[in-house]
């Protein structure tokens, strides 16, 4: 839809209408940031959800650096949550050409020992 409203101000405007496309660019922005932050938090609630649950203990390839972003993350906003909140950057340097790996996810997180 977006698309289609910088279509319909570029025939209408003949281009000229900067401020209606800097708008729609913001528009976009947020709207990426948005599905960003839900994928995110839809991770984090699916993650608490295995975890509580035990996991399914099947060992399956895992995309190393988003599970550790993720539980950094989670980690870091329990921490701003806390008693005495912690205020820091987070600065990720991992290497993005790594390949999954595999391991239960709910044993990587997890405070217990891993099954026997």
């Amino acid at each position: 839809m977006l698309d289609e409203a910088r279509e319909e101000l570029t025939k209408s405007n003949n281009g000229k209408n900067s401020a209606c496309f800097e708008i729609l660019n913001d528009i976009e922005t947020n709207l990426k940031k948005i599905y960003e932050h839900g994928t995110r938090a839809d991770n984090i609630v699916k993650s608490m959800l295995e975890h509580s649950r035990g996991g399914s203990g099947i060992m399956e390839p895992t995309d190393l650096n988003s599970l550790l972003k993720e539980y950094v993350n989670l980690s870091f906003h329990g921490m701003r949550a806390g008693k005495n909140p912690i205020s820091v950057d987070l600065n990720f340097e991992l290497d993005e050409n790594i390949e999954t790996v595999p391991l239960k996810s709910e044993d990587f997180s997890s405070d217990r020992k891993p099954k026997q």
